[in-house]
């Protein structure tokens, strides 16, 4: 729920970044749901935003997107999202139709819940390992900053002028700090990458429905 004092462009825009997923051409979602997807972003875009003396409406009207976002329905029959609020994370994905992993006895519906379950895994864990949507961009500016202090490219470096301030410290072991960071986030990555690919690999090879399982809580739990 949206509160009068909250900021109604960053609002939007959280709301619009946590659903830019379900226009991905990979994202496995029915075409149906995908340009619902896109009509209801389209309305969000075209909320008032700028009118101050509009803002009690524009919140509202903010309420009534955030509850009435499409249902999010796959491709696959045999799968579907759990609704969610958009101002959530990207819900879960469970089984239509189809017994919990525990239970399946099919080796192919085995496999296919279990890859979309490891996907949804791998998302969320890069997502955890990522700054905050309403952050990237600082991050990202702040990042570049960084890059062309130390490579001597720029002339200006506001960003880093008023962390390295705020912090009592040189703009250089800020900036140096920034890129260490950077680097132990890209390794971050690449270690859940690897395990992703590997975990995916196993599911689609394998034969017997509880190693499947494994690997997937292995994979949840690492």
């Amino acid at each position: 729920m949206i509160k009068p004092d909250d900021n109604i462009r960053l609002t939007r825009d959280i709301m619009l970044t946590r659903s830019d997923w379900t226009q991905l051409p990979d994202a496995g979602l029915s075409e149906k749901c995908v340009l619902e997807w896109r009509k209801w972003r389209q309305e969000l875009r075209g909320v008032n935003i700028e009118s101050e003396s509009a803002r009690l409406p524009t919140i509202a009207l903010l309420n009534k997107l955030a509850e009435s976002h499409p249902k999010t329905v796959y491709d696959d029959p045999d799968l579907k999202v759990i609704d969610a609020n958009i101002l959530g994370s990207p819900p879960p994905v469970e089984p239509v139709g189809v017994p919990i992993l525990d239970t399946i006895t099919d080796i192919k519906v085995a496999r296919k819940y279990a890859q979309k379950q490891l996907e949804d895994v791998y998302k969320r864990k890069i997502g955890a390992k990522s700054p905050p949507p309403e952050l990237h961009t600082l991050y990202t500016e702040r990042l570049n900053q960084a890059v062309d202090f130390l490579s001597h490219a720029g002339t200006s470096f506001p960003l880093l002028e008023i962390l390295a301030e705020g912090l009592d410290k040189p703009i250089k072991e800020v900036a140096i700090s920034i890129l260490n960071t950077h680097r132990t986030t890209i390794n971050n990555y690449m270690v859940i990458e690897q395990s992703y690919i590997d975990a995916l690999k196993y599911i689609k090879e394998s034969s017997i429905i509880a190693d499947i399982k494994q690997t997937l809580e292995d994979f949840d739990g690492y």
